[in-house]
């Protein structure tokens, strides 16, 4: 096991909705998936699959089966990120940009810039914060399921 940027590194599989030379908009409508395999240097190996003909139970098939880790994408519907997370992986919703950029920057821990997120996602985490700090105290299981349902956008 090597170091990145002072992390350890383990082996991985990262997908990405793409559409262009860009992050697809929407997960569910996605037309091509890039699978990267990162190495320590870079990239090892790089797949495109075409998956505009696969209905979404089949493109979450498709990310276990290439072993995904990570699903890098832009919108996502509740149903989608539900069966993706469940069998896993995890899924870092509401980004945009160019394939190339946005991968560096998750390779490099930076993919939190704002340059990278959708205009819904910092609304959306902005009201995610403002509700869980409304319901502290006597609702706190409920504040964990407001939470919990406002992860994603609808």
């Amino acid at each position: 096991m090597g170091v990145i940027k002072g992390r350890p590194w383990k082996k991985m599989n990262i997908a990405i909705t793409i559409w262009g030379f860009r992050v697809s908009p929407l997960f569910d409508a996605s037309g091509k998936l890039l699978i990267v395999d990162p190495d320590q240097g870079g990239v090892r190996m790089e797949r495109q699959f075409e998956v505009s003909h696969l209905s979404l139970m089949e493109k979450c098939h498709l990310l276990q089966q290439q072993a995904v880790n990570v699903l890098i994408c832009g919108a996502i519907s509740h149903t989608c990120f539900n069966r993706v997370t469940a069998a896993g992986i995890e899924v870092i919703p509401l980004i945009c940009g160019d394939i190339k950029k946005v991968l560096a920057a998750y390779l490099n821990h930076s993919l939190e810039n704002a340059s990278f997120f959708l205009p819904q996602r910092q609304a959306f985490f902005n009201h995610q914060t403002s509700v869980m700090l409304m319901d502290q105290g006597e609702n706190q299981g409920r504040m964990s399921t407001i939470a919990t349902q406002k992860r994603m956008p609808q």
